[in-house]
């Protein structure tokens, strides 16, 4: 008993000496910390995160000396503001060049134009003297061969007279010779003289032949056609010489550079004097403030979160702050952790990104830390889409119509996914059918039926067919972007023109396609690369008063070696043309352009293109993105609707300095006011559609409705039905 006292006296000894009691207060107090922390945090499900950093890196397109830099560090900019300006010496000697031999051009234009017009007024003259000629001669020989058949007469009367005085020896028979002479020599000249009337008769006729024929072939609505062909030489002439200052005009608007954003200038890298590099960066700008939160969280929570997940974001300031957020949609994988964020240095870790767009701005410091939690349960988009992502493939969904415009996953059977890839690119409304036709950026499987020449079928609700249609007459396209119906009901298709990413260009990823819809099938009556037939025209000014100046990055390989950025994505009909939608390129102030092509029918059944049937029909400044961090959108659709107005689905491009204004998509809805002619566009939003890509878009059976798809690659497509917009 002694010895387990002294053991028990020893263990209540070690229990209460200072090291022990200050041991467990230390845990305690970790606790209560702990607890503070937990109360202070957004939740149990907590993810590092960092407010983005935007950085601007404005840079030279081409060779030149630096002139002046306008702005020092720490200076706040706005978007737009100069803040650097090349030397604009050379280039602008050059467009005094080119502006006067334009000058020179348009000059000769008139002048030919003068002398044709004269031209054709003289040939009529001369039909006309011609016919006036003949009538005169024709008179003179008609009289002289009345006159010498009336003196024939006189003398034949005169020989009757004579001859019995002359027989009576009354008179000399040199009398009677004498006449009879010249009686013979007018019964000669008489056949002569007729022969001159029936020549003269024939001049008369042949001349007026040719007056009545020239009259029906140059009527004088045809003189001025005539005139204008005589010309066309001329007006090419100038052609290249616009596109040429358009060109030297771009450059020389390069040649200053603009601030892509608000910020404050950080660095400057060049000082005046020096050459700048084209695509080095000449100062480096920072966004003051951010308005996106980058989260980093396992592959688990990236597969529960989309773009509507709504998220709190509490800076580690112990300030307590909680900020409300939307997730904006993820980035490409996983990637490496910034230094920041790492528990340890020495660490490497890993996870998928999420944008997180903040209600408050301004309240972030570019680069703060901080922690974050998503609300899984909250009312979000994203919800519906993982859904429809986990959702098995062909599962029936109710049929009962959308009640709002949210974006929802399509129903896509798995019959049809077994058969084809389904990315929606495009679609257009077909009454014989009760069906949208919808095209797919890409057809079949690798290695089974890849490329083939289908469309795929989508009723009202979303739902598509167990199958693809089949079209006759083509043999593969590849890369579908757009679809439209012409009021004749020949439907068109376009493939994107653009390049593959192992940089190549094959003649399936080029063509238009029209065809014609007959008892149910789809037949090809006409189609060609556009591509090949823009390489075949061989004007390098043309191509630039296109807007086609840029080589494609990475091509390698195409059609006819034609090498140029290229990739169109919307197409709709306007009156007997084509507008026709670039997503790039776009200008260099930022505006898409957008075609118009006549006369397609002309090019899908030749192959060839003419010059004046492809001109650009308008350009406008579409902008996309998260408030405070717009770029400019490329068109990924248009329609022309009914009241004359034009609808425009926009992209945003990502920008070629580098910055990463915020990760993943963004597209967004634009109309153009009736009367949208020729010209610049001023397009007004009406609805963004934040970390999607909205693909498509058609008016459809429903009077005042709109369908779109959005093309989210081997995920599930989504739809959404809204209001034409007003």
């Amino acid at each position: 008993m002694a010895g387990s006292t002294t053991k028990g006296g020893s263990k209540r000894g070690r229990l209460g000496s200072p090291k022990t009691v200050l041991l467990v207060a230390v845990w305690c107090g970790c606790l209560v910390a702990a607890v503070l922390l937990s109360i202070q945090m957004p939740g149990f499900l907590a993810f590092r995160g960092v407010a983005q950093l935007i950085e601007y890196h404005p840079s030279a397109r081409q060779s030149e000396r630096v002139a002046n830099i306008p702005v020092t560090v720490g200076q706040r900019v706005r978007a737009g503001d100069v803040v650097a300006q090349l030397d604009t010496s050379e280039l602008a000697h050059e467009l005094d060049v080119v502006v006067a031999q334009l000058t020179h051009a348009q000059a000769e234009l008139e002048a030919m134009r003068i002398q044709l017009t004269r031209r054709n007024i003289f040939e009529q003259r001369r039909f006309l003297n011609s016919v006036a000629d003949a009538q005169v001669n024709l008179v003179q020989v008609r009289t002289k061969e009345e006159t010498d058949r009336a003196e024939l007469a006189g003398v034949q009367a005169r020989i009757r007279w004579w001859e019995p005085t002359v027989a009576a020896k009354a008179a000399p028979g040199t009398v009677l010779e004498e006449l009879r002479q010249q009686a013979k020599v007018l019964e000669r000249r008489l056949p002569l003289d007729g022969q001159a009337v029936q020549s003269w008769e024939n001049t008369l006729d042949i001349s007026q032949e040719r007056l009545k024929a020239f009259q029906v072939a140059a009527p004088d609505e045809d003189e001025e056609e005539a005139v204008q062909m005589g010309l066309e030489p001329y007006r090419a002439a100038i052609d290249v010489l616009r596109a040429r200052q358009a060109e030297l005009q771009d450059r020389l608007a390069a040649l200053t550079l603009r601030s892509p954003g608000e910020g404050v200038v950080y660095k400057i890298l060049v000082r005046p004097g020096d050459v700048a590099v084209p695509g080095s960066a000449i100062l480096q700008i920072r966004a003051p403030t951010a308005r996106l939160v980058l989260a980093y969280v396992s592959d688990t929570v990236a597969s529960m979160v989309g773009p509507g997940t709504l998220a709190t974001v509490v800076p580690r300031d112990a300030a307590g702050k909680r900020l409300r957020g939307r997730v904006l949609g993820l980035g490409s994988g996983v990637r490496a952790l910034p230094d920041q964020v790492l528990s340890n240095p020495n660490w490497h870790e890993y996870g998928e990104e999420v944008a997180i767009e903040l209600d408050e701005a301004g309240v972030l410091a570019p680069g703060q830390v901080v922690d974050v939690k998503f609300d899984l349960g909250g009312d979000s988009a994203a919800a519906l889409v993982s859904q429809a992502d986990a959702s098995p493939a062909g599962s029936v969904r109710d049929d009962a119509p959308k009640t709002d415009d949210a974006p929802v996953a399509a129903d896509v059977p798995a019959a049809l996914r077994n058969r084809t890839r389904v990315e929606p690119s495009g679609l257009a409304w077909v009454p014989e059918l009760d069906r949208y036709l919808v095209v797919s950026d890409d057809t079949g499987h690798p290695g089974q039926n890849e490329h083939a020449p289908w469309l795929l079928t989508m009723d009202r609700q979303g739902r598509f067919d167990d199958g693809p249609v089949e079209v006759d007459g083509v043999d593969s396209w590849n890369d579908l972007e757009s679809i439209t119906r012409a009021p004749d009901g020949t439907i068109w298709v376009l493939a994107s023109q653009s390049v593959s990413r192992r940089g190549h260009r094959p003649e399936p990823r080029t063509l238009l396609v029209s065809l014609a819809l007959a008892d149910g099938r789809l037949r090809a009556t006409g189609s060609a690369s556009l591509s090949k037939a823009l390489a075949a025209v061989g004007d390098d000014g043309w191509l630039a008063s296109l807007g086609l100046s840029g080589r494609a990055p990475g091509f390698e390989k195409g059609v006819a070696g034609f090498d140029r950025e290229l990739n169109i994505e919307g197409m709709t009909w306007d009156g007997d043309a084509l507008l026709l939608g670039l997503k790039q390129p776009v200008g260099p102030d930022g505006r898409a352009i957008v075609w118009s092509l006549s006369h397609p029918e002309r090019l899908v059944a030749t192959g060839k293109l003419d010059r004046a049937d492809l001109k650009v029909h308008a350009r406008v400044d579409l902008r996309a993105g998260p408030a405070g961090h717009e770029v400019a959108a490329g068109i990924s659709d248009l329609r022309k609707l009914p009241d004359g107005r034009v609808l425009l689905l926009g992209v945003a491009l990502r920008p070629t300095d580098g910055a990463e204004p915020f990760p993943g998509d963004f597209s967004a809805m634009f109309t153009v006011a009736a009367p949208a002619g020729t010209g610049d566009w001023t397009a007004r939003k009406v609805r963004d559609f934040p970390g999607v890509k909205a693909e498509g878009v058609a008016p459809g059976p429903d009077a005042g409705f709109l369908m779109v798809v959005f093309d989210r690659d081997a995920k599930t497509p989504l739809w959404t039905t809204m209001p034409v917009p007003k």
